[in-house]
C-alpha cells in the first residue's frame, strides 16, 4: 500500500513538474555562441555558454559541462575550448547545465571539420534573412571552381526545413508561412560525381526591424578598430544571431533583429575579447534590450590590447614538432579564467589577446604527458609567467615526454619516399579482442605518425591512397600480422610500413557499328571479394579510360554509356558470359576494351491536363513485359524526358508526379488498358507524351519528405506507399524535386507507410524494415498528417542479381508491392519491390552469400514448404553466376492481431505502463489501458519540457493499446540519447479523466 501511494505521489509530482516546465523553460534560456564552427583538422575554437533570464540577465548557476558528439570529432576543455581531431567529420558541441527541479538544460552548436579542397564551391545569398509571415524572398546561388571560374549550367534543387514554416520553389523563391520560427534553406547540386550543398537561415517573425549600432575603438589610443567582428546573440528560444564587421571608422550596424534581449560581443586579433558592457566574460554581460523598429545606438566597445605568448611544442624523444598540441594559459588568482590555442603544422603557437596577470602555461597532446612551463610535471612546480598587456613573450617552448603509444613511419616501397596523410589504425588484442579498429591517425608530411593507445597488445595496419593495405610486419592479411606490445608511459617505436602500389585497368570504349570512340562512358570494376564501392572511371573524348589504384583480386568489368546497352568484358551481353579479370599488386592491365551497341530510346513530355504546363520531376517508368526489369527517368524543367538504353521487347509505360494522378500510355488510368510499346534494337520512339490530372484534396492525407541518410539531401523520384490497415491494395505516389510527397483522398483509418528509391533500401515508417514493428499513421479525414519522413540508406553496388517471385501461400497468387531484401555480411545490401506478377529482381549486388527476406503488410514469409515464420532463403552469387529463381511464399495474417494487442476483457482502471524495453535502442513499446473510450493524447517530451513527438491524438475505444516510438521527432529527425518523458492524457465529456507521466531512456 505504501509503495502504491509512493508511486502515485511520484507520478503526480512528475506530472506537476512537466506541466510547469514550459513556464520556467521559457523564463531561463541557455545560450551557446557561436552556434556553428567550421574548422580544419587540429584547429581550435572557443565556445561560450551562459544561462539567462527572460529579461536577458545572466543567471548565477552551477558549472556548465561540455561534451562532444561523436567523441571522435575532437576534445573539449572544461571552459568550452574545442580542439578538432585529425579527421574530417560533422557533429556537435553540447553545453549541459543543471537546471531547476533537478532537470538539465542543454544547448548545442554544430561543428564541421573539413580538410578537403573540393573542386567546386557553392554560395547562397542572402546567407541570413528575416521576413514576416507570408513574405516572399528570392535566393540566389553562385558556383565557382577552385580557380574562381563561375559555373552557370548546373542543375540546382531547393528545399526548406521544417516544411510547416515555409515553402520554396525550384527557382529559389521562398514563401514564408504564418507561423514564427527559424527555417533552414538548402540548395544542392552535383558536379563531377560529388554532391554539394549550401545553407541559409531565415527568421520568420512579425517584427524584425530592430538594430544595434556602435563603435569599436582601441582603449589605449582611441583609434578605431577596423574589421573587428561584432556579434549579437538573441536570448530566447529562437537561436538567432547577427554578425557584422566594423568599417574604417570603427562603426558597425547589426540589422534585422527581433524584439528582445541581446548579448553583444566583439573580437579582433591582438585584443582581448569583450562583452558589452566592458567585461571579458559572458556571465558578466549587460543585456541590450531591443524593441521593434528601434535602433539602439552607442553600444560601444573600447578594446584592451592583450599580450602575445609564443613558443614551440616538440617531442622529448627526437625533437619532432607536434602539430595540434593544446596550449593553455591559466590565471593564477582565478583558475577558471583560461586562454587557449593549438600549435600549427610545425609545432609553433601564438596565443594572442591575453590580459595582464600572472599565468601558468601548459601544453598537452594525446599520446604525450602534459607539461607545465618551464619543464614541470604539475602546476605547483610550474614557473609563473608575469604577463603585461601589449608585451610579446617568446621562446615559451615545451618538450613533451611520451605516454603509451605506437609510432613509426609509412613509406612507398617503390622509392622509399614518405607517404603523407596515410592512415594508420590499430585493432586491440588485449585485454579483450576487438573486431573493428580501436583507434586511428594520419601521417604527417614526413610520413611519421604517433598513435596514442593504452598499454596492451595490438594489430597495427596502414593504408594510403594508391597503395595496398598492409599489416605489421609487411603482410597483407590480418591473420598473418605480428602483434605489437605497448607498455605504460612509453612509445613503441619503429612500427614502420613500406606500402606497395596498387594496380590499374585501362582500355578504350567504341561504338560497335561505327567504330567511333564513345566519350563519357562509365566503366566499373566489381571485386569478387567485396570491400566497398566498385572502382569506376569515365572515358575521355578519345574513348580511352584508366582505373587506377585497384586492389589485387578477381574483377567483373562492365561498361555503360548513354543510349547504349551494358557490356561485360569481353564483348559479353550477359554476366554469365563475361570474362573475369585477375590483377596483382602493382600490375597495369591494358586492353580492357568494349564495343557498345545502342539500345532503344523513348522520349516524350509530361504536362498538366488542364493547363498544358510542363511537369518537372515526374517519374516515367517503362516496365518490360514478362520481366522484373524496368527503366526509370525523371522529366526535366520543361517536362521532357528520355529513357535510353532499353533492351528490345514489349513495354508498358506510365508517368507519375507528386500531386497528380498516375497515367499509363495512351491516356489510360489502369495498366490493363495501357497501350503496349514494342521496341527493337536501335529504335528511337518519340511522342510518348502524358497529360496528368491534378489530385484534389477531398478526404484525408499524408505528407512528408524522403532524404538520403548519407548526406541528408532530398531524394526526388522516390516511391511512397500507404497500405490501409484493413485493406491490401496500397495508395502509391512519388516525391517531387524537393524530396516531398503527398497523399490525397485517403479515407479515415490507419496506414502503414513505406518508402524506397532506385539505389536505396526501402523502409517503413518509423525507420524499420518489418511492417510488424512499423508505426501506423492515423488519418482522420479531412485532416492531413504531416512530417511522415524517411531517411533512406543506399544499397551496396555490385555486378550480380537475385531474381524470383513472391507468391501467396493461400491460392498461390502473386503478391505485388512486397519488399524483398538481400542480407549479406554487412547487413541489408540489396533491395527490390515485386511487380503486379510478383516478380522481383535485386540488381547490382556484390558477389557473396545472402539471406533473402520478403516483407509485405498482412503477410508472413515462408520459404518453399517450410512452416517457420522466421525462415529465409539462402543464395550465393559470384564467379559470373547470378540467381534467377529465388522464389518466396508468404502466408496471410491479420493486421490488427499483430499491431494493437487489444484485449477482449476491458481494463478495470486507467493505466500507463512502463515502456519496454527500457533503456531502448532504436525503438520501444508503450502500453496503456482504457476502461472507457475517450480522446487520447500520448506525447513525448524532452527534459526541458519541450514536446518532441505526438504519438497518439484521437478518440480510442476502451481496451489495452500499444504504441511504438522509434526515437524520431515530429520533423522526422532522430533525437539524441537521453531521458525522455511519456505523457498520456485522456479526456471524456470535455474533462480530463486520466493523466500520467513516465520516464524512459534512449541509448544510441
Amino acid at each position: 500500500m505504501k509503495k502504491k501511494r509512493f508511486l502515485i505521489g511520484w507520478l503526480v509530482l512528475l506530472a506537476l513538474v512537466l506541466f510547469q516546465m514550459p513556464a520556467w523553460a521559457q523564463s531561463e534560456v541557455l545560450v551557446v555562441t557561436p552556434n556553428k564552427a567550421v574548422l580544419a583538422p587540429n584547429e581550435g575554437q572557443q565556445f561560450h555558454a551562459q544561462l539567462f533570464s527572460a529579461r536577458g540577465v545572466p543567471v548565477p548557476s552551477t558549472v556548465i559541462t561540455w561534451k562532444v558528439s561523436p567523441d571522435t570529432l575532437g576534445t573539449i576543455t572544461e571552459d568550452g575550448y574545442f580542439v578538432a581531431g585529425a579527421s574530417a567529420g560533422t557533429g556537435k558541441v553540447v553545453a549541459i547545465l543543471g537546471g531547476r527541479h533537478g532537470m538539465k538544460v542543454h544547448a548545442q552548436a554544430r561543428v564541421v571539420i573539413s580538410k578537403k579542397r573540393l573542386p567546386l564551391k557553392i554560395e547562397i545569398a542572402p546567407e541570413r534573412a528575416a521576413v514576416q509571415p507570408g513574405d516572399t524572398i528570392k535566393f540566389h546561388v553562385k558556383a565557382t571552381t577552385l580557380g574562381q571560374i563561375p559555373l552557370s549550367q548546373l542543375n540546382y534543387r531547393w528545399f526548406v526545413m521544417p516544411r510547416h514554416l515555409a515553402h520554396i520553389s525550384q527557382k529559389g523563391v521562398f514563401v514564408a508561412g504564418q507561423r514564427n520560427g527559424l527555417a533552414t534553406v538548402t540548395v544542392f547540386t552535383e558536379f563531377m560525381g560529388i554532391r554539394y550543398k549550401a545553407e541559409a537561415r531565415v527568421l520568420i517573425a512579425p517584427e524584425h526591424s530592430g538594430a544595434i549600432a556602435g563603435t569599436v575603438t582601441d582603449e589605449g589610443t582611441g583609434e578605431p578598430v577596423v574589421r573587428a567582428k561584432v556579434r549579437a546573440i538573441h536570448v530566447g528560444k529562437i537561436p538567432w544571431a547577427a554578425v557584422a564587421q566594423t568599417d574604417s571608422f570603427g562603426n558597425y550596424l547589426l540589422k534585422n533583429l527581433v524584439p528582445g534581449y541581446y548579448v553583444v560581443m566583439t573580437q579582433s586579433k591582438g585584443f582581448v575579447t569583450e562583452f558589452y558592457d566592458n567585461v571579458e566574460f559572458m556571465r558578466l554581460a549587460t543585456p541590450v534590450e531591443l524593441t521593434n523598429a528601434d535602433t539602439v545606438e552607442e553600444i560601444n566597445f573600447a578594446l584592451k590590447h592583450g599580450a602575445v605568448l609564443e613558443g614551440t611544442v616538440t617531442s622529448e624523444d627526437g625533437g619532432v614538432p607536434l602539430a595540434g598540441a593544446h596550449v593553455q594559459a591559466q590565471l593564477v588568482v582565478n583558475p577558471a579564467v583560461r586562454f587557449h590555442t593549438v600549435t600549427d603544422s610545425i609545432g609553433q603557437f601564438s596565443l594572442a589577446g591575453v590580459p595582464s596577470g600572472s599565468y601558468i602555461l601548459s601544453a598537452s597532446k594525446a599520446g604525450f604527458a602534459k607539461e607545465y612551463y618551464d619543464n614541470a610535471s604539475d602546476p605547483k612546480s610550474a614557473k609563473i609567467l608575469a604577463v603585461t598587456a601589449g608585451d610579446t613573450l617568446e621562446n615559451l617552448d615545451f618538450t613533451l615526454g611520451a605516454k603509451s603509444a605506437v609510432s613509426g613511419q609509412v613509406l612507398s616501397a617503390a622509392d622509399g619516399s614518405p607517404l603523407a596523410g596515410a592512415s594508420v589504425f590499430v585493432y586491440r588484442l588485449s585485454p579483450r579482442p576487438m573486431r573493428h579498429w580501436f583507434r586511428h591517425t594520419k601521417t604527417d608530411k614526413n610520413g611519421n605518425y604517433t598513435l596514442p593507445v593504452p598499454a596492451g597488445n595490438y594489430i597495427v595496419g596502414a593504408s594510403a591512397k594508391g597503395f595496398g593495405l598492409q599489416y605489421y610486419d609487411g603482410v597483407t592479411k590480418m591473420t598473418d600480422a605480428t602483434p605489437v606490445a605497448v607498455v605504460e608511459d612509453q612509445h613503441t617505436t619503429g612500427i614502420d610500413f613500406s606500402l606497395e602500389k596498387l594496380g590499374s585497368f585501362s582500355g578504350i570504349v567504341t561504338d560497335q557499328n561505327s567504330g567511333q570512340p564513345i566519350a563519357g562512358a562509365r566503366i566499373m570494376a566489381f571485386s569478387e571479394v567485396w570491400h566497398g564501392k566498385p572502382y569506376t572511371a569515365k572515358t575521355k573524348e578519345d574513348g580511352t579510360f584508366e582505373i587506377p589504384n585497384v586492389r589485387p583480386g578477381i574483377y567483373v568489368l562492365v561498361a555503360k554509356g548513354k543510349d547504349y546497352l551494358p557490356e561485360y568484358f569481353e564483348e559479353a551481353t550477359r554476366l554469365k558470359d563475361a570474362k573475369l579479370v585477375s590483377i596483382g599488386m602493382g600490375e597495369a592491365i591494358d586492353g580492357i576494351n568494349f564495343t557498345l551497341s545502342r539500345g532503344a530510346i523513348l522520349t516524350g513530355t509530361v504536362a498538366e491536363e488542364e493547363s498544358g504546363a510542363p511537369i518537372p520531376a515526374a517519374l516515367i517508368v517503362a516496365k518490360k513485359i514478362g520481366s522484373p526489369l524496368d527503366y526509370e527517368a525523371l522529366s526535366r524543367q520543361d517536362g521532357s524526358y528520355q529513357l535510353s538504353g532499353l533492351l528490345p521487347g514489349k513495354y508498358i509505360v506510365r508517368a507519375m508526379a507528386r500531386g497528380y494522378q498516375k497515367e499509363f500510355y495512351l491516356n489510360q488510368a489502369k495498366r490493363d488498358s495501357a497501350t503496349v510499346l514494342e521496341l527493337a534494337a536501335d529504335d528511337s520512339l518519340g511522342g510518348i507524351d502524358f497529360s496528368l490530372n491534378a489530385v484534389t484534396q477531398e478526404a484525408g492525407g499524408i505528407t512528408g519528405m524522403i532524404f538520403s541518410a548519407v548526406d541528408s539531401l532530398p531524394v526526388e523520384g522516390a516511391w511512397v506507399m500507404a497500405f490501409p490497415k484493413r485493406k491490401s491494395a496500397p495508395y502509391v505516389t512519388v516525391t517531387g524535386p524537393d524530396g516531398s510527397y503527398s497523399f490525397s483522398n485517403l479515407p479515415s483509418g490507419s496506414y502503414f507507410v513505406l518508402a524506397w528509391a532506385k539505389g536505396f533500401l526501402g523502409k517503413f515508417f518509423d525507420d524499420v524494415r518489418d511492417w510488424k514493428k512499423a508505426t501506423p499513421v492515423e488519418v482522420d479525414a479531412p485532416n492531413v498528417v504531416d512530417n511522415i519522413s524517411f531517411y533512406l540508406n543506399p544499397v551496396a553496388e555490385g555486378a550480380y542479381s537475385i531474381a524470383g517471385r513472391v507468391l501467396s501461400h493461400n491460392g498461390n497468387q502473386p503478391l505485388d508491392h512486397a519488399f524483398v531484401y538481400a542480407h549479406g555480411r554487412t547487413g541489408a545490401s540489396g533491395f527490390a519491390v515485386t511487380d503486379e506478377n510478383g516478380n522481383y529482381q535485386i540488381a547490382g549486388i556484390p558477389a557473396g552469400h545472402y539471406r533473402i527476406f520478403a516483407v509485405r503488410p498482412g503477410f508472413w514469409q515462408q520459404v518453399a514448404d517450410s512452416t517457420s515464420e522466421n525462415d529465409s532463403l539462402d543464395v550465393s552469387v559470384g564467379s559470373g553466376e547470378s540467381v534467377a529463381s529465388a522464389n518466396i511464399t508468404m502466408t496471410e495474417v491479420g493486421f490488427t492481431a499483430v499491431n494493437e494487442s487489444e484485449s477482449s476483457v476491458l481494463p478495470a482502471a486507467f493505466a500507463l505502463h512502463q515502456n519496454y524495453p527500457n533503456p531502448f535502442n532504436p525503438e520501444t513499446q508503450i502500453a496503456y489501458e482504457l476502461p472507457q473510450s475517450g480522446l487520447v493524447t500520448v506525447n513525448i517530451y524532452n527534459m526541458l519540457g519541450q514536446k518532441v513527438r505526438t504519438l497518439i491524438d484521437k478518440n480510442q475505444a476502451a481496451g489495452v493499446h500499444v504504441v511504438r516510438w522509434a526515437g524520431m521527432n515530429d520533423a522526422g529527425g532522430q533525437v539524441a540519447s537521453g531521458v525522455y518523458l511519456i505523457q498520456i492524457q485522456v479526456r471524456s465529456h470535455g474533462k480530463i479523466a486520466f493523466q500520467a507521466v513516465k520516464k524512459m531512456m534512449l541509448m544510441r
